[in-house]
Protein backbone atom coordinates (compact mmCIF):
# COMPACT_ATOMS: atom_id res chain seq x y z
CA UNK A 1 0.00 0.00 0.00
CA UNK A 2 3.04 2.51 0.89
CA UNK A 3 4.17 1.94 -2.38
CA UNK A 4 1.05 2.91 -4.26
CA UNK A 5 0.38 6.21 -2.50
CA UNK A 6 4.00 6.72 -3.43
CA UNK A 7 3.19 6.49 -6.60
CA UNK A 8 0.02 8.56 -6.38
CA UNK A 9 2.29 11.21 -4.65
CA UNK A 10 4.67 11.06 -7.79
CA UNK A 11 1.74 11.67 -10.36
CA UNK A 12 0.40 14.18 -8.51
CA UNK A 13 3.54 16.15 -8.33
CA UNK A 14 4.41 15.09 -12.66
CA UNK A 15 0.81 16.46 -13.41
CA UNK A 16 0.94 19.59 -11.95
CA UNK A 17 4.30 20.59 -12.10
CA UNK A 18 7.13 17.94 -13.13
CA UNK A 19 10.12 17.87 -11.17
CA UNK A 20 13.95 18.23 -11.67
CA UNK A 21 15.99 15.07 -11.46
CA UNK A 22 17.22 13.99 -8.04
CA UNK A 23 20.81 13.61 -7.08
CA UNK A 24 23.13 10.50 -8.68
CA UNK A 25 20.27 9.75 -10.73
CA UNK A 26 21.16 8.12 -14.02
CA UNK A 27 18.98 9.85 -17.10
CA UNK A 28 21.03 9.75 -20.54
CA UNK A 29 19.90 11.19 -23.86
CA UNK A 30 20.52 8.57 -27.42
CA UNK A 31 22.10 9.50 -30.01
CA UNK A 32 21.23 12.83 -30.29
CA UNK A 33 17.65 12.21 -30.27
CA UNK A 34 15.08 15.08 -29.39
CA UNK A 35 12.48 12.41 -28.06
CA UNK A 36 14.10 9.87 -26.22
CA UNK A 37 15.55 9.70 -22.15
CA UNK A 38 16.71 6.87 -20.56
CA UNK A 39 15.91 7.37 -16.77
CA UNK A 40 16.02 6.10 -13.01
CA UNK A 41 14.10 9.13 -11.31
CA UNK A 42 10.20 7.87 -11.06
CA UNK A 43 9.49 11.41 -11.23
CA UNK A 44 11.08 12.57 -14.79
CA UNK A 45 8.82 9.51 -15.99
CA UNK A 46 5.71 10.79 -14.54
CA UNK A 47 6.53 14.68 -15.65
CA UNK A 48 7.07 13.78 -19.02
CA UNK A 49 3.87 11.94 -19.08
CA UNK A 50 3.00 15.57 -17.91
CA UNK A 51 3.76 17.06 -21.46
CA UNK A 52 3.40 14.43 -24.38
CA UNK A 53 2.43 11.41 -25.58
CA UNK A 54 4.78 8.45 -23.93
CA UNK A 55 6.10 5.59 -24.67
CA UNK A 56 7.49 3.72 -21.88
CA UNK A 57 9.91 0.15 -21.24
CA UNK A 58 10.37 -0.65 -18.44
CA UNK A 59 13.81 -3.36 -18.57
CA UNK A 60 15.61 -4.90 -15.97
CA UNK A 61 19.77 -5.51 -16.51
CA UNK A 62 19.88 -9.54 -16.77
CA UNK A 63 16.93 -10.18 -18.94
CA UNK A 64 18.22 -11.16 -22.25
CA UNK A 65 15.26 -10.15 -23.94
CA UNK A 66 15.16 -6.69 -22.53
CA UNK A 67 18.81 -6.44 -23.69
CA UNK A 68 17.69 -6.91 -27.52
CA UNK A 69 14.89 -5.22 -27.27
CA UNK A 70 16.39 -1.98 -25.65
CA UNK A 71 18.06 -1.59 -29.03
CA UNK A 72 15.07 -1.78 -31.22
CA UNK A 73 12.99 0.67 -28.98
CA UNK A 74 15.93 3.22 -29.33
CA UNK A 75 15.12 2.25 -33.30
CA UNK A 76 12.05 2.93 -32.97
CA UNK A 77 12.58 6.70 -31.36
CA UNK A 78 14.87 7.76 -33.81
CA UNK A 79 12.63 7.08 -36.45
CA UNK A 80 9.64 9.17 -35.17
CA UNK A 81 12.24 11.99 -34.14
CA UNK A 82 12.93 11.72 -37.81
CA UNK A 83 9.46 12.73 -38.89
CA UNK A 84 9.25 15.11 -36.24
CA UNK A 85 12.37 17.04 -37.66
CA UNK A 86 11.20 17.15 -41.52
CA UNK A 87 7.46 17.50 -40.78
CA UNK A 88 5.83 20.94 -39.09
CA UNK A 89 3.47 18.91 -37.27
CA UNK A 90 4.86 16.57 -34.34
CA UNK A 91 4.32 13.53 -33.48
CA UNK A 92 4.13 14.57 -29.52
CA UNK A 93 5.83 11.44 -28.91
CA UNK A 94 8.28 10.75 -26.19
CA UNK A 95 10.07 7.27 -25.55
CA UNK A 96 11.14 7.24 -21.63
CA UNK A 97 13.30 3.80 -20.86
CA UNK A 98 13.83 2.45 -17.67
CA UNK A 99 16.71 0.55 -17.80
CA UNK A 100 16.24 -1.07 -14.15
CA UNK A 101 12.69 -1.40 -13.49
CA UNK A 102 13.38 -2.94 -9.85
CA UNK A 103 14.81 0.90 -8.69
CA UNK A 104 11.30 2.31 -9.54
CA UNK A 105 8.75 0.21 -7.76
CA UNK A 106 6.60 3.28 -7.54
CA UNK A 107 6.58 3.02 -11.59
CA UNK A 108 5.87 -0.25 -11.90
CA UNK A 109 3.50 -0.56 -8.91
CA UNK A 110 1.49 2.62 -10.71
CA UNK A 111 1.32 0.86 -14.07
CA UNK A 112 0.59 -2.53 -13.07
CA UNK A 113 4.16 -3.94 -14.33
CA UNK A 114 5.10 -7.53 -13.18
CA UNK A 115 7.43 -8.89 -15.97
CA UNK A 116 9.74 -7.32 -18.21
CA UNK A 117 10.06 -5.68 -20.87
CA UNK A 118 6.95 -3.91 -20.42
CA UNK A 119 5.92 -1.76 -22.82
CA UNK A 120 2.80 0.62 -22.83
CA UNK A 121 1.78 3.68 -23.70
CA UNK A 122 0.70 6.84 -21.83
CA UNK A 123 -1.29 9.25 -23.41
CA UNK A 124 -0.90 12.54 -22.53
CA UNK A 125 -3.90 13.92 -20.35
CA UNK A 126 -5.23 10.83 -20.47
CA UNK A 127 -2.76 8.62 -18.43
CA UNK A 128 -4.75 9.58 -15.30
CA UNK A 129 -8.17 11.40 -14.26
CA UNK A 130 -8.92 13.51 -11.26
CA UNK A 131 -11.96 12.50 -9.03
CA UNK A 132 -14.82 15.37 -8.08
CA UNK A 133 -12.92 15.48 -4.51
CA UNK A 134 -10.00 16.15 -6.29
CA UNK A 135 -7.94 12.52 -5.99
CA UNK A 136 -5.64 11.58 -8.44
CA UNK A 137 -6.35 7.93 -9.68
CA UNK A 138 -4.14 6.13 -12.48
CA UNK A 139 -5.43 4.04 -15.82
CA UNK A 140 -4.63 1.02 -16.56
CA UNK A 141 -2.07 2.02 -19.17
CA UNK A 142 -1.96 0.64 -22.88
CA UNK A 143 0.42 -2.30 -23.27
CA UNK A 144 2.34 -3.62 -25.96
CA UNK A 145 1.45 -7.37 -26.84
CA UNK A 146 3.30 -8.18 -29.96
CA UNK A 147 6.62 -9.35 -30.95
CA UNK A 148 9.30 -7.56 -29.39
CA UNK A 149 10.87 -5.74 -32.73
CA UNK A 150 11.09 -2.73 -34.32
CA UNK A 151 8.35 -3.61 -36.66
CA UNK A 152 5.73 -4.63 -34.57
CA UNK A 153 6.08 -1.66 -32.30
CA UNK A 154 5.60 0.86 -34.66
CA UNK A 155 2.34 -0.38 -36.04
CA UNK A 156 1.54 -0.66 -32.61
CA UNK A 157 2.23 3.35 -31.83
CA UNK A 158 0.82 4.26 -35.33
CA UNK A 159 -2.55 2.65 -34.64
CA UNK A 160 -2.99 3.58 -31.30
CA UNK A 161 -1.66 7.22 -31.90
CA UNK A 162 -4.13 7.32 -34.51
CA UNK A 163 -1.37 9.42 -36.51
CA UNK A 164 -2.15 10.53 -40.20
CA UNK A 165 -0.34 9.14 -42.72
CA UNK A 166 2.55 11.68 -43.24
CA UNK A 167 3.18 11.14 -39.54
CA UNK A 168 3.28 7.37 -39.47
CA UNK A 169 6.74 5.93 -38.98
CA UNK A 170 7.98 3.07 -41.21
CA UNK A 171 10.31 0.78 -40.56
CA UNK A 172 12.70 -0.17 -43.71
CA UNK A 173 11.98 -3.62 -44.98
CA UNK A 174 14.40 -6.38 -43.28
CA UNK A 175 14.54 -8.16 -46.39
CA UNK A 176 15.50 -6.41 -49.92
CA UNK A 177 12.85 -6.61 -52.92
CA UNK A 178 15.40 -7.23 -55.72
CA UNK A 179 14.69 -6.84 -59.37
CA UNK A 180 16.88 -7.96 -63.04
CA UNK A 181 18.53 -4.25 -62.75
CA UNK A 182 19.70 -4.54 -59.56
CA UNK A 183 20.87 -8.17 -58.86
CA UNK A 184 24.24 -7.98 -60.04
CA UNK A 185 25.28 -4.62 -58.26
CA UNK A 186 23.91 -5.98 -54.88
CA UNK A 187 25.31 -9.41 -55.32
CA UNK A 188 28.88 -7.73 -55.84
CA UNK A 189 28.73 -4.96 -53.34
CA UNK A 190 32.17 -5.20 -51.49
CA UNK A 191 30.89 -3.05 -48.65
CA UNK A 192 28.61 -6.43 -47.42
CA UNK A 193 28.41 -10.54 -47.72
CA UNK A 194 25.37 -10.50 -49.87
CA UNK A 195 22.69 -12.96 -49.53
CA UNK A 196 20.02 -13.17 -52.23
CA UNK A 197 16.95 -15.98 -52.43
CA UNK A 198 15.92 -16.56 -55.73
CA UNK A 199 12.15 -17.56 -55.68
CA UNK A 200 8.21 -17.49 -57.21
CA UNK A 201 5.06 -16.59 -55.83
CA UNK A 202 3.70 -19.88 -57.15
CA UNK A 203 6.33 -22.04 -55.35
CA UNK A 204 5.12 -23.79 -52.43
CA UNK A 205 8.54 -24.72 -50.46
CA UNK A 206 9.13 -20.74 -51.10
CA UNK A 207 6.01 -19.79 -48.93
CA UNK A 208 6.92 -22.50 -46.56
CA UNK A 209 9.79 -20.89 -46.34
CA UNK A 210 9.72 -17.31 -46.41
CA UNK A 211 8.99 -16.82 -42.65
CA UNK A 212 12.37 -18.40 -41.54
CA UNK A 213 13.71 -16.15 -44.23
CA UNK A 214 12.27 -12.89 -42.95
CA UNK A 215 13.66 -13.91 -39.44
CA UNK A 216 17.01 -14.14 -40.92
CA UNK A 217 16.36 -10.70 -42.41
CA UNK A 218 15.34 -9.03 -38.92
CA UNK A 219 18.36 -10.64 -37.35
CA UNK A 220 21.31 -9.30 -39.90
CA UNK A 221 18.93 -6.08 -39.79
CA UNK A 222 19.59 -5.97 -36.13
CA UNK A 223 22.58 -6.41 -36.53
CA UNK A 224 24.31 -4.03 -38.94
CA UNK A 225 21.77 -1.52 -36.48
CA UNK A 226 23.52 -2.34 -33.86
CA UNK A 227 26.69 -3.71 -34.05
CA UNK A 228 27.78 -2.22 -37.70
CA UNK A 229 27.17 -5.98 -39.37
CA UNK A 230 27.86 -6.20 -42.88
CA UNK A 231 25.65 -8.88 -43.78
CA UNK A 232 22.59 -7.82 -46.22
CA UNK A 233 19.33 -10.26 -47.02
CA UNK A 234 17.50 -10.07 -50.37
CA UNK A 235 15.40 -12.03 -52.36
CA UNK A 236 15.05 -11.75 -56.59
CA UNK A 237 11.64 -13.08 -57.85
CA UNK A 238 12.69 -15.12 -61.14
CA UNK A 239 9.35 -15.14 -62.61
CA UNK A 240 10.56 -11.27 -63.02
CA UNK A 241 14.01 -11.96 -63.84
CA UNK A 242 14.16 -15.45 -65.99
CA UNK A 243 17.95 -14.18 -67.29
CA UNK A 244 19.78 -13.86 -63.85
CA UNK A 245 18.08 -17.13 -62.49
CA UNK A 246 20.14 -18.52 -65.69
CA UNK A 247 23.54 -16.55 -65.13
CA UNK A 248 23.59 -17.37 -61.06
CA UNK A 249 22.96 -21.41 -62.08
CA UNK A 250 19.64 -21.30 -60.17
CA UNK A 251 18.13 -24.72 -60.56
CA UNK A 252 15.93 -25.19 -58.12
CA UNK A 253 13.43 -22.69 -55.75
CA UNK A 254 14.20 -21.66 -53.43
CA UNK A 255 17.94 -21.29 -53.73
CA UNK A 256 19.49 -19.15 -51.14
CA UNK A 257 23.46 -17.78 -52.63
CA UNK A 258 25.79 -16.31 -50.47
CA UNK A 259 28.41 -13.66 -51.84
CA UNK A 260 30.96 -13.33 -49.64
CA UNK A 261 33.27 -10.33 -49.42
CA UNK A 262 36.50 -10.69 -51.64
CA UNK A 263 34.42 -14.23 -53.36
CA UNK A 264 31.71 -11.82 -55.71
CA UNK A 265 32.31 -13.37 -58.99
CA UNK A 266 30.68 -16.80 -57.87
CA UNK A 267 28.16 -17.64 -55.05
CA UNK A 268 27.96 -19.95 -52.59
CA UNK A 269 24.94 -22.16 -52.51
CA UNK A 270 23.56 -23.38 -49.53
CA UNK A 271 22.65 -27.53 -49.87
CA UNK A 272 20.94 -28.01 -46.69
CA UNK A 273 18.39 -30.13 -46.89
CA UNK A 274 16.58 -28.00 -44.30
CA UNK A 275 16.18 -24.52 -44.73
CA UNK A 276 15.52 -22.98 -41.37
CA UNK A 277 16.43 -19.75 -40.26
CA UNK A 278 19.00 -21.33 -37.62
CA UNK A 279 20.92 -23.37 -40.15
CA UNK A 280 20.66 -20.70 -43.21
CA UNK A 281 22.44 -18.18 -40.27
CA UNK A 282 24.98 -20.88 -39.70
CA UNK A 283 25.48 -21.13 -43.54
CA UNK A 284 26.02 -17.34 -43.83
CA UNK A 285 28.55 -16.85 -40.69
CA UNK A 286 30.45 -20.56 -41.73
CA UNK A 287 30.34 -21.65 -45.59
CA UNK A 288 33.00 -24.04 -45.11
CA UNK A 289 33.97 -26.01 -47.42
CA UNK A 290 32.86 -23.49 -50.57
CA UNK A 291 34.70 -20.81 -49.65
CA UNK A 292 37.97 -22.83 -48.67
CA UNK A 293 37.87 -24.04 -52.48
CA UNK A 294 37.52 -20.78 -53.85
CA UNK A 295 40.06 -19.38 -51.83
CA UNK A 296 42.78 -22.07 -52.68
CA UNK A 297 41.89 -22.13 -56.35
CA UNK A 298 42.82 -18.78 -56.88
CA UNK A 299 46.15 -19.10 -55.55
CA UNK A 300 49.42 -20.38 -57.20
CA UNK A 301 50.50 -23.89 -56.93
CA UNK A 302 51.38 -24.84 -53.79
CA UNK A 303 51.11 -21.71 -52.28
CA UNK A 304 48.17 -22.75 -50.04
CA UNK A 305 50.42 -24.57 -48.23
CA UNK A 306 52.30 -21.54 -47.08
CA UNK A 307 48.80 -20.47 -46.12
CA UNK A 308 48.26 -23.47 -43.48
CA UNK A 309 51.35 -23.21 -42.21
CA UNK A 310 50.71 -19.39 -41.39
CA UNK A 311 47.51 -21.37 -39.51
CA UNK A 312 50.03 -23.30 -37.53
CA UNK A 313 48.37 -26.42 -38.87
CA UNK A 314 51.19 -27.78 -40.45
CA UNK A 315 54.72 -27.63 -40.55
CA UNK A 316 57.40 -27.48 -43.63
CA UNK A 317 59.86 -30.02 -44.32
CA UNK A 318 63.09 -29.75 -46.84
CA UNK A 319 61.02 -31.32 -49.62
CA UNK A 320 57.49 -28.81 -48.61
CA UNK A 321 60.28 -25.71 -48.73
CA UNK A 322 61.67 -26.53 -52.15
CA UNK A 323 57.82 -27.36 -53.45
CA UNK A 324 56.71 -23.78 -52.07
CA UNK A 325 60.07 -21.84 -52.94
CA UNK A 326 59.80 -22.76 -56.77
CA UNK A 327 62.03 -25.64 -56.94
CA UNK A 328 61.61 -29.34 -58.87
CA UNK A 329 60.58 -32.08 -56.93
CA UNK A 330 60.58 -35.63 -57.99
CA UNK A 331 57.64 -37.81 -58.19
CA UNK A 332 58.93 -40.16 -55.11
CA UNK A 333 59.36 -36.93 -53.15
CA UNK A 334 55.61 -35.85 -53.67
CA UNK A 335 54.33 -39.06 -52.51
CA UNK A 336 56.61 -39.29 -49.75
CA UNK A 337 54.92 -35.81 -48.99
CA UNK A 338 51.10 -37.00 -49.23
CA UNK A 339 51.49 -39.42 -46.88
CA UNK A 340 53.26 -36.47 -44.28
CA UNK A 341 50.20 -34.09 -45.24
CA UNK A 342 47.32 -36.83 -44.65
CA UNK A 343 49.10 -37.68 -41.06
CA UNK A 344 48.74 -33.91 -40.25
CA UNK A 345 45.14 -34.26 -41.61
CA UNK A 346 44.61 -37.30 -39.70
CA UNK A 347 45.58 -35.54 -36.50
CA UNK A 348 43.40 -32.97 -36.37
CA UNK A 349 40.42 -34.95 -37.58
CA UNK A 350 41.10 -37.92 -34.63
CA UNK A 351 40.28 -34.46 -32.42
CA UNK A 352 37.13 -33.65 -34.26
CA UNK A 353 38.49 -30.26 -35.94
CA UNK A 354 37.75 -31.25 -38.94
CA UNK A 355 37.00 -28.05 -40.86
CA UNK A 356 41.16 -27.97 -40.29
CA UNK A 357 41.30 -31.30 -41.49
CA UNK A 358 39.40 -30.28 -44.66
CA UNK A 359 41.61 -27.52 -45.38
CA UNK A 360 44.77 -29.72 -45.40
CA UNK A 361 42.72 -31.92 -47.59
CA UNK A 362 41.49 -29.36 -50.17
CA UNK A 363 44.55 -27.83 -49.91
CA UNK A 364 46.31 -31.02 -50.89
CA UNK A 365 44.12 -32.38 -53.63
CA UNK A 366 44.03 -29.11 -55.63
CA UNK A 367 47.96 -29.82 -56.09
CA UNK A 368 48.74 -31.57 -58.96
CA UNK A 369 51.61 -33.08 -58.37
CA UNK A 370 50.22 -34.32 -55.07
CA UNK A 371 46.93 -35.26 -56.40
CA UNK A 372 48.61 -37.19 -59.41
CA UNK A 373 51.14 -39.32 -57.07
CA UNK A 374 49.73 -43.28 -56.26
CA UNK A 375 49.40 -42.08 -52.93
CA UNK A 376 47.73 -39.07 -53.32
CA UNK A 377 45.11 -40.87 -55.40
CA UNK A 378 43.77 -43.62 -53.14
CA UNK A 379 40.75 -44.31 -51.95
CA UNK A 380 42.41 -43.38 -48.31
CA UNK A 381 42.94 -40.23 -48.98
CA UNK A 382 39.65 -39.02 -51.20
CA UNK A 383 37.39 -40.63 -47.95
CA UNK A 384 39.39 -38.74 -45.72
CA UNK A 385 38.50 -35.57 -47.83
CA UNK A 386 35.19 -36.56 -48.29
CA UNK A 387 34.58 -37.60 -44.86
CA UNK A 388 35.95 -34.08 -43.51
CA UNK A 389 33.65 -32.47 -46.53
CA UNK A 390 31.02 -33.87 -44.42
CA UNK A 391 31.63 -33.44 -40.95
CA UNK A 392 32.03 -29.37 -41.90
CA UNK A 393 28.59 -29.83 -43.91
CA UNK A 394 26.90 -31.53 -41.53
CA UNK A 395 27.95 -30.88 -37.47
CA UNK A 396 27.74 -33.54 -35.41
CA UNK A 397 23.91 -34.48 -33.96
CA UNK A 398 25.45 -33.27 -30.31
CA UNK A 399 26.10 -30.06 -31.53
CA UNK A 400 23.30 -29.79 -33.40
CA UNK A 401 20.90 -30.73 -30.35
CA UNK A 402 23.09 -28.31 -28.63
CA UNK A 403 22.20 -25.48 -30.53
CA UNK A 404 18.50 -26.44 -31.09
CA UNK A 405 18.35 -26.38 -27.38
CA UNK A 406 19.26 -22.79 -27.00
CA UNK A 407 16.80 -21.61 -29.58
CA UNK A 408 13.98 -23.38 -28.01
CA UNK A 409 15.51 -22.12 -24.58
CA UNK A 410 15.30 -18.69 -26.58
CA UNK A 411 11.60 -19.40 -27.64
CA UNK A 412 10.46 -20.66 -24.13
CA UNK A 413 11.69 -17.22 -22.88
CA UNK A 414 10.17 -15.59 -25.21
CA UNK A 415 6.82 -17.31 -24.36
CA UNK A 416 6.90 -16.60 -21.11
CA UNK A 417 7.78 -12.90 -21.99
CA UNK A 418 4.62 -11.56 -20.05
CA UNK A 419 5.09 -13.35 -16.99
CA UNK A 420 8.35 -12.13 -16.20
CA UNK A 421 8.10 -9.87 -13.50
CA UNK A 422 10.86 -7.05 -12.20
CA UNK A 423 13.25 -9.85 -10.49
CA UNK A 424 13.84 -11.73 -13.53
CA UNK A 425 11.76 -14.67 -12.06
CA UNK A 426 8.84 -15.97 -13.99
CA UNK A 427 5.53 -15.58 -12.10
CA UNK A 428 4.41 -19.14 -11.84
CA UNK A 429 1.18 -18.19 -9.96
CA UNK A 430 0.17 -15.77 -12.92
CA UNK A 431 0.92 -18.44 -15.15
CA UNK A 432 -1.36 -20.91 -12.70
CA UNK A 433 -3.96 -18.64 -12.47
CA UNK A 434 -4.49 -18.04 -16.68
CA UNK A 435 -3.99 -21.70 -17.61
CA UNK A 436 -6.56 -22.26 -14.93
CA UNK A 437 -9.36 -19.34 -16.62
CA UNK A 438 -8.63 -20.79 -20.18
CA UNK A 439 -9.41 -24.52 -18.75
CA UNK A 440 -12.63 -23.47 -16.63
CA UNK A 441 -13.27 -21.84 -19.88
CA UNK A 442 -13.29 -24.98 -21.65
CA UNK A 443 -15.46 -26.67 -18.81
CA UNK A 444 -18.12 -24.63 -19.19
CA UNK A 445 -18.37 -24.77 -23.40
CA UNK A 446 -17.92 -28.58 -23.28
CA UNK A 447 -20.63 -28.59 -20.47
CA UNK A 448 -18.69 -30.58 -17.93
CA UNK A 449 -18.96 -30.11 -14.78
CA UNK A 450 -15.71 -31.22 -11.80
CA UNK A 451 -16.79 -34.20 -11.29
CA UNK A 452 -16.52 -35.18 -14.89
CA UNK A 453 -13.07 -33.56 -15.22
CA UNK A 454 -11.77 -35.40 -12.44
CA UNK A 455 -13.15 -38.89 -14.09
CA UNK A 456 -11.86 -37.70 -17.35
CA UNK A 457 -8.51 -36.72 -16.69
CA UNK A 458 -8.05 -39.46 -13.49
CA UNK A 459 -4.59 -38.39 -11.54
CA UNK A 460 -3.95 -35.51 -13.90
CA UNK A 461 -3.23 -32.29 -12.04
CA UNK A 462 -4.16 -28.78 -13.68
CA UNK A 463 -2.40 -25.86 -12.49
CA UNK A 464 -6.34 -24.39 -10.89
CA UNK A 465 -5.93 -27.01 -8.86
CA UNK A 466 -2.86 -25.83 -7.03
CA UNK A 467 -3.35 -24.71 -3.66
CA UNK A 468 -1.67 -21.15 -2.19
CA UNK A 469 1.12 -23.41 -0.52
CA UNK A 470 1.97 -24.66 -3.71
CA UNK A 471 3.54 -21.54 -4.80
CA UNK A 472 0.55 -20.15 -6.74
CA UNK A 473 -0.12 -17.31 -4.82
CA UNK A 474 1.37 -13.91 -5.12
CA UNK A 475 2.41 -12.33 -1.62
CA UNK A 476 0.26 -9.86 -0.72
CA UNK A 477 1.21 -5.87 -1.31
CA UNK A 478 3.12 -7.70 -4.11
CA UNK A 479 0.79 -6.05 -7.15
CA UNK A 480 -1.49 -3.62 -6.29
CA UNK A 481 -5.42 -4.07 -6.83
CA UNK A 482 -5.92 -1.16 -9.65
CA UNK A 483 -9.09 0.31 -6.98
CA UNK A 484 -6.59 0.91 -4.96
CA UNK A 485 -5.06 3.34 -7.20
Amino acid sequence: MAVVLGALALARAGVAEGNEAGHGVVRDGFGGLDNFFATLDEREVFAAARDSDVAVALLIPHCALCKNYAHEFRFVASLYDAIDAKTEKKTGLTFVEVPDARETPNVTAAFGATNAPFVALLKRKRWYYVTASGETKIRAPKRFEGELNAKETVEWLNYALGLEPERRAVVPPDVDELTLDTVDAYAKDEEYDAVIEFYAEWCGHCKAFKKDYERVGAHYARERRVNGGRVKIGRLNVDNARSAAAKYNITGLPTVVLFKRGHKEKGVIYKGSKKTSQRVMEFIESPGVALTEMAFRDMDPWKCFASLRDEGLITFDDTLEKAVTGETVTPEECDKLVHRIVAFAEERGNRQQWHDTMKIMTCMSMTPQLKNTPSGNSHAVWNLLDNAKYHVEHPSEEERERREEEEQSKDEDAAYAKWRMVNGEIDWGAVRREQAEAWRREREKHGLDRAEVDEILEEEEWFDFASQDDGGAIPDGTIPNRDEL
